[in-house]
């Protein structure tokens, strides 16, 4: 459980690693927890935790690309986190998207993913990366029937693609 008050009066680095810890227990764990993980990504943008989206990205080297459960934790933390105004790191969006495109996560996983990726696509500046998105998406939203999305991934894939559901 989240003590956000606790929290907030960590010096900035252990701040960095307290966040860092919750994301390897929610990695361990048979089913990573949205709730917690979520309340994280809003407790780190609210408290302005220093470089996080870099943390994320070495704490996802650091593991087995194949661990279901990073790509997981790191899709449920970034809903929280990724604000639609807000700028994304450009090669952590990267990142999901390979995961995304290469292997078959499980549709926790997926779900989470292609929810974080919806959340922050509205800024994103590289066209490239953008085209891929989009690719992926179009992709992955003519599969829906065969998929059965939840409301709220299909309504993702639909704002990204800017098609009715």
């Amino acid at each position: 459980m989240l003590d956000s008050e606790k929290m907030g009066k960590l010096a900035p680095s252990d701040l960095l690693e307290s966040i860092a810890d919750i994301w390897e227990t929610e990695r361990q764990k048979s089913q990573p927890d949205f709730d917690d993980l979520f309340k994280a990504g809003l407790l780190s943008k609210r408290l302005a935790a220093p470089h996080i989206q870099s943390r994320l990205k070495e704490w996802l080297r650091n593991h087995d690309p194949y661990d279901k459960n990073i790509w997981g934790v790191a899709g449920c933390f970034l809903m929280g986190y990724w604000q639609p105004e807000d700028m994304a790191d450009e090669e952590l969006v990267e990142m999901l998207l390979q995961a995304l495109e290469g292997q078959s996560l499980g549709q926790d996983p997926r779900d989470a993913i292609i929810s974080a990726i919806s959340h922050c696509h509205s800024v994103l500046k590289n066209v490239d990366l953008l085209r891929r998105i989009e690719s992926c998406f179009y992709s992955l939203w003519n599969q829906r029937k065969r998929n059965a999305y939840q409301p709220y991934v299909a309504k993702a894939l639909a704002k990204v693609l800017k098609v009715k559901e």
